[in-house]
Order: structure tokens, then sequence, then C-alpha cells
């Protein structure tokens, strides 16, 4: 399916099967200016060029913040932080906002040694998604 930033409550589920393992991911496209891209299982150099497509689409669209769900990840490898971070450089340079909620032991340990912690404070995608700016409310949070 092919969505815009604008057609809020609109959702994509994109399956990568690959050889070390699987990575599922789903973007749903929130509100109008907010995405929220989920991770589900491994994310490491053999599926990495899918998550970065599917996330630096997003970035290069009107989108104001981007809410990377890793919660449902097992395994984060050095090339899916290169990603985050950056994906956190485009987004701070470009007027974005870029959200990481994560939960899984091994996961939070990657981004902290990687110095991207910082832009994992909440604790889901909801309390996330308060913290988003949304334009529709006249808010920036910014």
């Amino acid at each position: 399916m092919t969505t815009s930033p604008e057609q809020a409550g609109d959702i994509d589920t994109l399956d990568v099967a690959e050889r070390a393992g699987r990575l599922s991911l789903h973007v749903d496209h929130y509100r109008p200016h907010t995405v929220v891209l989920t991770a589900r299982g491994q994310l490491d150099a053999t599926n990495v060029a899918r998550f970065a497509e599917v996330l630096r689409s997003r970035l290069l669209t009107a989108i104001r913040a981007i809410v990377v769900d890793l919660q449902g990840l097992t395994f984060l490898g050095i090339p899916g932080l290169d990603v985050l971070g950056q994906a956190h450089l485009h987004a701070s340079t470009h007027g974005q906002r870029l959200y990481l909620v994560a939960d899984h032991p091994e996961v939070l340990r990657a981004l902290r040694v990687a110095g991207l912690a910082h832009l994992a404070q909440h604790s889901s995608v909801e309390t996330a998604l308060d913290d988003a700016p949304d334009p529709a409310r006249g808010g920036s949070h910014d």
C-alpha cells in the first residue's frame, strides 16, 4: 500500500525475511506529520538496508516526528545503530524529531554504548507520541 504522511491512520506492513533472522517492519501514519516505525526481531547487517530505506524515506518528507518503536527487537547491531545515528543527525538538522522507544536490555545497552540512549527516554510509544509536535493542536514542543 502506498501512503502519504497526510493520510493519518494509514498503515504499511513490511516484512523482511533475511538469512540470519527475521525483521518485521510496520509503519503507521499516526497523525499527518507523525509516523511510528515499529521493528520486531533482530536488526543486523543482513537486514539493515531495508530498515534504513524505510526510515530514510520517512525522513525525506514533511513528517515532523518519527517514533521508532524498538520494543520488539531482541538484537540491535552496529549497522542499525549507525542508521539510527544518521537518522537522528538528519532529523535534528531538518527540524524533525526522532524518538526511540526500547525496553530490551541488550537493545538499551547498545543504545547507551552508541551514545543514543538520550533518544530513548520514553517508556512507551504513547508517551513519545504525546511529546511529539502536533500542528493540529497548535503546539510544536520545540
